[in-house]
């Protein structure tokens, strides 16, 4: 017997699909671990703990990693065919987000042996959604997506060693285990894009009846996976090294070959298909910022904030926004507002990449930066969060 809309509607609630709370949880700690760092910059608090590393932190291991659990939980049933998690699950699962998310915050106000203990607090999400994950996959036998059982398994890895240090236990050079979470989240993107990217492009010409051809190169896949695998290996024991920077030279030249075959220009009447290609390219154009810091002596910081505020800024953003209407049934068009906060989200990466050469205004720049990226995020909320916490419009459950 079908069920109506009204019998969905009372049974309905968020942790009935994974991308609900954790993109809720993604979109609003995009903004919180901002604050701290805006106040510092403005010089009203003056932390006793590196505030740049409790920030770097917080937003690979709070801010991202709730955008790749939402993915991961709403992309495995379809993967599978295997059960979502949902209920009591998925709400345990958010737990260990906050009490992670609760010991980080503990750990700017308090800065003691005690509370750097709690930090591994933090490690319970990464593993408990490794187990999950690998389970439903090997049940499943779905080796064709085993790579993210590696990618998580790394990113607790990377997890560990930033708490390492901050406990002062690092067996690592200081920084190693941030710049591993960036090259493994590189990875993510680049396995995540790479699939998804072309096909959306492939669909979408195909409705507009395009006889342009979307094109893959067999030969350079799997190079181009292997050289940032190589490149994070190489980075966790010898970082700033220049094997590093030839390795992200290569990369670079692999992965804009790669690119070019997806008809970027093909899309650009379609905002929530070209922001992909957008955050991609930006990936690609920071592999070449990278390069330049051991060819030209470019600072560490183009590079750096080129990934991650601008191609991972860019690319969490657009995830986010199409698969929560996707998944509630809507059509996949963004408002013009979604598509002002990609825009505000690549000036808030050009302003972060630009403001060290202007040190007399640095920190006017830096508050620019910051400013642009918590409109964005915050418009992302005023639309989406009405979507997320709401039945599907079609109907059916999910």
């Amino acid at each position: 017997m079908a069920i109506s809309s009204s019998e969905i509607d009372e049974k309905f609630s968020i942790f009935s699909y994974g991308f609900r709370p954790f993109f809720l949880a993604a979109g609003a700690y995009a903004i919180l671990p901002l604050i701290p760092w805006l106040l510092f910059l403005q010089g009203v608090i003056e932390p006793s703990i590196p505030l740049q590393v409790w920030h770097a932190h917080e937003m690979l291991f709070g801010f991202v990693t709730a955008g790749i659990c939402g993915f991961l939980l709403s992309a495995l049933p379809n993967w599978t065919k295997k059960p979502a998690l949902t209920g009591k699950d998925l709400k345990i699962l958010l737990g260990f987000w906050v009490g992670g998310r609760v010991a980080f915050w503990l750990f700017l106000f308090f800065d003691n042996p005690l509370i750097g203990r709690l930090l591994f607090i933090d490690m319970i999400l990464p593993i408990a959604l490794l187990i999950h994950v690998s389970h439903v996959l090997i049940s499943a036998k779905n080796d064709r997506n085993y790579i993210f059982i590696g990618i998580l398994l790394f990113l607790a890895l990377a997890n560990f060693l930033i708490i390492l240090d901050m406990n002062e236990l690092g067996v690592f050079p200081s920084g190693s285990g941030a710049l591993f979470a960036i090259n493994i989240i590189m990875i993510t993107l680049s396995v995540v894009g790479g699939r998804i990217i072309p096909n959306f492009t492939r669909n979408y010409l195909k409705q507009k009846n395009s006889v342009y051809k979307i094109g893959k190169l067999p030969l350079i896949e799997k190079p181009a996976l292997f050289l940032l695998v190589l490149m994070a290996i190489i980075d966790l024991a010898l970082p700033h090294s220049i094997l590093s920077y030839i390795i992200a030279l290569l990369a670079f030249v692999v992965h804009l070959i790669r690119f070019s075959r997806w008809g970027f220009h093909k899309v650009m009447d379609s905002p929530i298909i070209w922001v992909l290609h957008l955050a991609y390219f930006l990936m690609i154009l920071a592999l070449f910022l990278k390069a330049l810091e051991g060819i030209a002596d470019v600072p560490f910081n183009l590079y750096l904030h080129c990934f991650s505020v601008g191609s991972i800024g860019v690319f969490m953003l657009a995830i986010m926004s199409r698969a929560s209407l996707g998944h509630t049934g809507r059509e996949l068009r963004v408002e013009t507002i979604i598509i002002v906060s990609f825009v505000m989200v690549l000036l808030s990466a050009v302003s972060r990449v630009v403001a060290p050469f202007f040190p007399v205004i640095f920190t006017s720049v830096m508050a620019l930066s910051i400013s642009l990226w918590v409109v964005a995020y915050v418009v992302f909320l005023k639309v989406y969060i009405p979507i997320l916490i709401n039945p599907r419009v079609d109907g059916k459950s999910g």
